[in-house]
């Protein structure tokens, strides 16, 4: 079973891309991801659990000094410090690509705004 992917636009200023790690994959049933949900939005990146419906975190666009692909996911770099920096776990390198690409164009659409706003 592969990751969940959708991208849609619910209004013209308004983009969510959802990346659902599969909870039966005996892949990845053990692993830390194995039922987290991260929802991108057009200011922020959230993390939470769908059994529970607990949020793990909250990264509004503008804290977020970077976003690398590694390994195993993609690190959200904070301008708070590296102890505040957030990790999606994504183990597999096509998901990795398709959200960071996901994240890529709605970054590059929320920094354009703030220019524009300046």
């Amino acid at each position: 079973m592969e990751c969940i992917e959708r991208s849609t636009t619910l209004h013209t200023s308004v983009r969510l891309a959802l990346m659902v790690l599969p909870r039966c994959s005996h892949r990845y049933s053990d692993s830390p991801g194995a039922d987290n949900v991260i929802l991108l939005t057009s200011t922020r990146v959230l993390s939470f659990w769908s059994r529970k419906l607990r949020l793990e975190w909250d990264l509004p666009f503008s804290l977020i000094q970077g976003v690398t692909v590694e390994d195993t996911g993609i690190r959200f770099a904070s301008k708070q410090g590296k102890e505040h920096d957030k990790f999606a776990f994504i183990p597999e390198k096509t998901a990795q690509s398709w959200f960071f690409n996901q994240v890529a164009s709605v970054v590059r659409v929320y920094n354009a705004r703030r220019r524009m706003d300046s």
